[in-house]
């Protein structure tokens, strides 16, 4: 149950608890001719389910985005390139977009918020053009 909760897209991308285990819940519903005593089992079951599942994303997740990370320029470079953020008019909307890309790229794992930050930062950076102050005219000597 759990190891198939975590494979789960949905359930990996999840943001909060009561989310996951929602998806837990229809994935996995109680008998239908279950007593009150299978009920409670059957709730204890998925309850501790759904918390190793969620540890077993949050942890791979980690991995992902450390190795991500190791490289956080080319990474910058394929969302530009592949203009993710084109028409975005708003640091909100350009964090949601790069999120959503990279739910897509790592297979539903959410990326930490941080990693995010650092990497629009990054983005940014890139986009910038070089500012050259021109010098002042020099003064006539004479």
């Amino acid at each position: 149950m759990t190891t198939a909760l975590a494979d789960d897209p949905q359930f990996r991308a999840a943001a909060k608890r009561t989310r996951r285990q929602d998806i837990a819940a229809s994935t996995y519903p109680a008998p239908a001719t279950a007593d009150a005593d299978e009920l409670q089992q059957h709730q204890w079951m998925l309850s501790a389910a759904t918390s190793d599942a969620t540890e077993l994303v949050k942890s791979t997740a980690r991995r992902l985005y450390t190795s991500l990370e190791r490289d956080l320029e080319a990474l910058a470079q394929e969302i530009t390139t592949a203009g993710v953020t084109h028409g975005a008019t708003t640091a909100a909307a350009r964090k949601l977009l790069i999120g959503d890309y990279l739910l897509a790229k790592t297979d539903g794992y959410p990326p930490p918020g941080r990693f995010i930050d650092r990497l629009i930062l990054r983005i940014q950076t890139r986009s910038q053009p070089t500012r050259h102050t021109a010098l002042p005219e020099p003064l006539p000597l004479g």
